[in-house]
């Protein structure tokens, strides 16, 4: 899509200090007129996986998501609203057989568009059709250097030969690939050797330490989180790394996770919703519910029953958390770590009993971090 589409530039607000760049002009724009810049969609929740830290349910993990004609009329919707990045995800988005027309759509429209894959199903015909597409990005998740890691995680042996292979393909065919990993305590001593992997392989890391709760809140997978020390040791690795993306411009050159890009700067981390839920960034999960993000699982309407718009706008529960957004957080300001924070409100909700509060985990993330730097 086109930077200069005219259904940003349609919007009669200005902003007062022109950004020095159109992609922060798009930024600082969407959040002013509330434009649903970034949607992810959850085409479906049926995976051929079974990774222990998974965020769906049982009961999502069978759900095969809206027909093909649904998920066009909301692309449609989402156009006229001036969505501009679309992000695909599932479960797994490839075992749905209408994928392809899926993206056919959304490249008729206009979107910039990413998907979200295990990789295992991207055979090198696959991979052809994909680069066909033109995405803007495809995101795979490699959980580890050895296969013996990776296959652990996912259940599924071989499956860390086949994300490979559709990684060689794909990359190959000059499509750009993401390798997206979240270091747990079972996997982050091989994170020296992951990224030398990802390089070897030509595509662009991503990581997080954030293993999130179940959709519907069960702790589970944070089980797998790491400990104190474990924090400690991997942040000193990252530090040793860093130099190498001193200066990197653009939305996937900075592997670390939430550490710029996003539009939250260290105020808007003292803040309720420093980030861009219910602003300019939604998603919309596989029975049409819109969500403010990922972890927020709170309805704000269902698109089969009314147009995406219509929510998006007039919702009372979007606009309750807009009418709160730069409300401050409990115990947050003046704090000593919060140019390392990385607090998320929907896991202080969900953890921590309140999109008020403080975050518990990103408090100790924070903290550790700030005193490894301190050495």
């Amino acid at each position: 899509m086109a930077l200069s589409s005219p259904r940003v530039s349609e919007s009669k607000t200005v902003v007062e200090e022109k950004p020095s760049d159109i992609y922060s002009w798009l930024l600082a724009t969407s959040w002013q007129e509330l434009i649903p810049l970034y949607t992810l969609i959850e085409l479906t929740g049926e995976c051929n996986l079974n990774c222990r830290h998974c965020y769906l349910t049982a009961e999502e993990k069978t759900n095969k998501g809206l027909s093909t004609a649904q998920w066009f009329e909301l692309l449609e919707q989402l156009y006229h609203s001036k969505t501009l990045f679309l992000s695909l995800s599932g479960g797994e988005i490839f075992l749905r057989q209408d994928l392809f027309s899926i993206i056919e759509k959304a490249r008729e429209l206009n979107f910039s568009t990413r998907l979200f894959t295990n990789g295992t199903l991207i055979t090198r015909d696959v991979a052809r059709r994909v680069a066909e597409t033109s995405p803007e990005a495809v995101e795979v998740s490699l959980y580890g250097a050895l296969l013996e890691t990776h296959d652990w995680l996912t259940g599924v042996p071989g499956s860390f030969k086949k994300t490979i292979g559709a990684v060689e393909a794909l990359v190959e065919l000059g499509v750009m690939v993401v390798i997206k990993n979240v270091w747990m305590n079972f996997n982050w001593t091989e994170a020296e050797r992951w990224l030398s992997l990802v390089r070897r392989l030509g595509a662009l890391p991503r990581w997080c330490v954030n293993v999130v709760p179940q959709n519907d809140g069960a702790l589970s997978p944070t089980e797998f989180r790491m400990g104190d020390e474990e924090l400690a040791e991997l942040h000193r690795w990252e530090l040793s790394v860093e130099r190498d993306y001193d200066g990197a411009e653009g939305a996937d050159a900075n592997p670390f996770c939430g550490a710029d890009g996003d539009g939250v700067t260290s105020r808007s981390k003292e803040r309720v919703l420093g980030c861009g839920a219910a602003a300019n960034h939604c998603i919309i999960d596989i029975n049409g519910e819109v969500l403010p993000c990922s972890q927020i699982r709170i309805s704000a309407g269902n698109v089969t029953k009314e147009p995406f718009g219509h929510i998006w706008r007039d919702s009372r529960f979007l606009n309750q958390l807009r009418a709160i957004r730069e409300l401050p957080v409990s115990g947050c300001a003046g704090c000593s770590y919060l140019e390392q924070c990385v607090r998320c409100p929907g896991l202080a909700w969900l953890e921590d009993g309140g999109l008020a509060l403080r975050s518990s985990w990103a408090c100790k993330v924070a903290r550790i971090y700030s005193e490894v730097e301190d050495e």
